[in-house]
Order: C-alpha cells, then sequence, then structure tokens
C-alpha cells in the first residue's frame, strides 16, 4: 500500500513536471511569434475599390502561424485574442504610421478562424463590433476583443 501511495505520488509529480515544462515552452513560443510578429515589415493598404484595408504581408504573417498544429491551434488563437489590446509598437505600419502588435495578432487570428455572428432571426448580425479595421485604432481593437469575449469562452469559432 506504501509503495502504491509512494508510486502514484511520483505519478502526480512527474504529470506536475510534464505539465509545467509544456507550459513553459508554450509561453516561450508565444514569446518567439509575438517578437517575429513585432518585427514584421508590413503594410496596411486601403483598397477603395474594394472599400476596406488589407494587410500586404499575409502570407508572411500566415508562415509565422503554420508551425502550431493540431490542439496547438487553439492555443494559438487564445495567444493572438489575448494579445489583440497589445501596444507594443511594430515595425508594420498604416498611413506611415507604425502600428500595435494587436493589429497583427486580430489579422493573424482572421487567417485562422471565423465567427459571425447572428441576430435572433438567424441573420448576419451587422451591428456586431467583433469585425474591425486597423483604421478604428486600439478603441475599437478593445472593442472587438469584448465582443468576442463570449465567443472564445464558449469556442464558437470555426478553423478555417
Amino acid at each position: 500500500m506504501l509503495r502504491l501511495i509512494g508510486y502514484g505520488g511520483v505519478v502526480i509529480l512527474l504529470f506536475w513536471i510534464s505539465s509545467a515544462c509544456s507550459n513553459a515552452s508554450f509561453k516561450a513560443a508565444e514569446i518567439e511569434l509575438l517578437q517575429k510578429m513585432a518585427l514584421l515589415e508590413g503594410a496596411f493598404m486601403e483598397e477603395p475599390t474594394q472599400g476596406g484595408i488589407r494587410f500586404n504581408k499575409l502570407s508572411e504573417l500566415n508562415q509565422l502561424l503554420v508551425a502550431w498544429e493540431g490542439e496547438e491551434r487553439d492555443e494559438l488563437v487564445r495567444i493572438l485574442y489575448g494579445n489583440w489590446d497589445n501596444e507594443t509598437i511594430t515595425q508594420s505600419t498604416f498611413r506611415g504610421q507604425k502600428v500595435a502588435l494587436g493589429h497583427l495578432c486580430y489579422e493573424a487570428m482572421r487567417l485562422l478562424v471565423t465567427y459571425e455572428a447572428v441576430d435572433e432571426e438567424g441573420d448576419v448580425d451587422l451591428t456586431w463590433k467583433g469585425h474591425i479595421q486597423v483604421d478604428e485604432g486600439l478603441k475599437g481593437l478593445r472593442q472587438a476583443k469584448m465582443a468576442w469575449s463570449s465567443v472564445m469562452r464558449e469556442r464558437k469559432y470555426v478553423f478555417l
């Protein structure tokens, strides 16, 4: 009986150590990803003919995300969402001004997942504040993050 308890304690300890190492490796990967995103020299470009703004380095941004596979993709989405309000200045620009890392995290998440809010009739809710453009600034990112909070909590997003 003593051996079984001792053995069980060792298993729990090893599981805890393994979990801590896994969390540490996720944290290191998160830091590396955010640093690489901040160094990406891209530009948000207005497209008058299409009525929107697009990031001109989407393929490079996507290359930073491909290393995250399987179950790690949910962790990646959590990391990106968690940094929407990150005000760290990046090398990417909009109208000649450097933008906050939060904008790149939002764009990166758009490459991974989608969500369409619906109203009571089941139609797309055009007033939902969860989809924004870079010209809405950090205030827009904070509003989008609030709108997405239940989507994230209930994991309602869909991977592309």
